[in-house]
């Protein structure tokens, strides 16, 4: 997968530029591995929408990792919550990719 795609992507879903975006490298490539790892071998294609998914779980972990986010000018605050808005896009950029990921299944107990 192309890393400079996934930090681009990334960095366009957390608007920065890509000084702003290289601390995050390392969280890049930890979503990029682990969307090698559920990748599927049979089926080849899908680059375009796996490097979505990279860059969009990476975006999900980044916001976690910083407690969502705020501004504020003058009188107006934004605060966002804690990842609402960057887990539906990795949810929907892992559905848009799921021909090209492995299944992966719980097998135990539910208490």
């Amino acid at each position: 997968m192309d890393e400079m795609a996934v930090m681009e992507r990334f960095a366009f879903y957390r608007g920065l530029n890509e000084e702003e975006a290289q601390p995050y490298f390392t969280l890049v490539r930890d979503a990029i591995a682990q969307i090698e790892e559920a990748r599927r071998k049979d089926i080849p294609g899908g680059e375009t929408l796996l490097c979505a998914a990279a860059a969009a779980l990476a975006n999900w972990q980044a916001s976690l990792l910083n407690g969502g986010g705020s501004f504020s000018a003058g009188e107006v605050r934004m605060q966002s919550g804690c990842g609402a808005t960057e887990k539906a896009l990795w949810e929907q950029a892992k559905r848009a990719a799921s021909p090209f990921l492995q299944d992966h299944f719980y097998f135990g107990r539910i208490l």
